[in-house]
Order: structure tokens, then sequence, then C-alpha cells
């Protein structure tokens, strides 16, 4: 229930253009098509908001958070590999960090996100 909630999610806070897939066990990937890093940042935060918010009918306590890495492409970025190796330093990054975060490649942690209720 949850992998699909989430699922539902990053289709429903995405463009027709952008691309959300499942990237391996409880791992997704989002292609934002030309977009900024600083406003792929901002759709991952919303993002990110929005799974917390989550409520689950088999397990109502349950919560979700999410830790999220954000990379552009870059001409440096030779091979799709590379770019996807940029965004996964950034999830990492955001996990060592306290987790339930957004980091973007380049981009110190920010301090924990605020609760939502």
């Amino acid at each position: 229930e949850v992998l699909k909630k989430i699922a539902a999610l990053l289709r429903g806070s995405v463009r027709e253009t952008d691309l959300p897939a499942r990237y391996g066990g409880d791992e997704f990937a989002l292609l934002l098509v030309n977009t900024p890093l600083d406003r792929a940042v901002e759709v991952a935060e919303r993002i990110r908001r929005d799974a917390a918010a989550l409520r689950f009918e088999a397990e109502p306590s349950l919560s979700c958070t999410l830790s999220i890495g954000v990379a552009a492409a870059t001409p440096a970025d030779r091979t799709l590999e590379a770019w996807m190796r940029s965004a996964d330093d950034a999830l990492y990054r955001a996990k060592d960090a306290g987790r339930n975060r957004v980091v973007a490649q380049g981009q110190a942690p920010e301090p924990e996100p605020a609760a939502t209720s």
C-alpha cells in the first residue's frame, strides 16, 4: 500500500512530460524534463511534504518520510550512470544527515524539516 501511494503521489506531482519510475526496492527516480535544479528541489520538497501527510488504511499510525537526492544533468555527466551517481550521492547525503529531507548535488544538507501535522 505504501509503495502504491508513493507512486500515485509522484504521478500526480509532475507534468505529463516528466517521468516517475520505480528504481529498485523502495527507491524511485523522477526525471523532470527541462527543469532547473532549484525548481527540481522545490518539486522534491513538495513531494516530501505531501508524502508525510499520507495516511494508510491498513496502518493508520504509519507515517511516511522520504529522503530525496536531486541532480541536474550537466555536460560533465557523460553517461546516464554518471548523472544517476550524482543523484545517488545527494540521496545518501540526505540519509546521512538524518533522513526525511531533500539534498541537491553540491548542496549541504539543511537542518531537519519541521514536522507536519
